[in-house]
């Protein structure tokens, strides 16, 4: 993904929503591609099973590896 481009996903005001979904991107209703912080289908995550209220990971921005 292009590392200038609009992230489509914004939670809304008092609505709990999974922190990965802003990193990762997802499909609204519809079946649009909200895209997230990094490129898409990039975010690999450590330690799921530890830590369920923290979010860690590698993911790729704009082709350059993160983590």
């Amino acid at each position: 993904d292009e590392i200038e481009r609009k992230i489509g996903f914004s939670p809304s005001p008092g609505t709990p929503y999974d922190p990965r979904f802003l990193m990762t991107g997802m499909e609204d209703d519809d079946g649009k591609w909200l895209s997230g912080f990094f490129d898409k289908e990039s975010f690999v995550e450590s330690m799921a099973g530890w830590a369920k209220s923290v979010v860690v990971g590698r993911a790729r921005l704009g082709g350059i590896p993160m983590g």
